[in-house]
């Protein structure tokens, strides 16, 4: 119940962002990827998409609720957890992201931060705004980006056109309307 909470099929989903930029550093930049640098990417990623759903669900249990497709996909809309277990579980990710940043990648924490923050915003508020929606989901796509390429020392210029190029993927639908990424 928690794994379908923190709609853990699609945060897996964001583990080839993060294998993709480590593999374009090895090709094509000719920049050594550390074991570190990999696990801490992966695990702040993780951590970040993970957030990122449970607190969507616990602020839209009334939304979801209302809507049989969106009600599936949420464990607390559906009842099957409580409001202290989502709670629980969102502040423990939040917190777990946020420290573990803290000891590890310090010069990504303020930013991280931000991300946090932009996601408790975006789905509070933001989504009922077009431009700001788009806005604010873009950004949060290029967290996924940022994290890994920052931890390994990429140069900015390569961060904003891969963060683009990302942006651009995202915003694409498939066949059935659902997000590529």
């Amino acid at each position: 119940k928690y794994l379908d909470t923190i709609r853990i099929a699609n945060v897996i989903r964001l583990i080839p962002i993060v294998l993709i930029i480590l593999l374009i550093h090895i090709l094509f930049l000719d920049i050594n990827v550390s074991l570190k640098a990999t696990i801490l990417s992966l695990t702040l990623v993780f951590l970040l998409g993970a957030f990122c759903y449970a607190s969507n669900n616990l602020i839209d249990k009334g939304l979801d609720k209302k809507n049989k497709t969106s009600r599936l996909k949420n464990p607390y809309a559906e009842e099957i957890i409580t409001n202290k277990e989502i709670t629980t579980l969102t502040i423990l990710l939040g917190m777990s992201f946020l420290i573990i940043t803290y000891i590890f990648a310090k010069e990504l924490f303020i930013l991280n931060i931000f991300y946090i923050s932009n996601t408790l915003l975006y789905t509070k508020y933001f989504k009922k705004m077009p431009f700001i929606d788009l806005l604010s989901h873009a950004i949060g796509m290029l967290a996924f980006l940022i994290i890994p390429t920052l931890l390994l020392g990429t140069p900015i210029r390569i961060v904003i056109l891969l963060g683009g190029i990302l942006v651009c993927i995202s915003n694409f639908s498939t066949i059935d309307g659902n997000q590529l990424l």
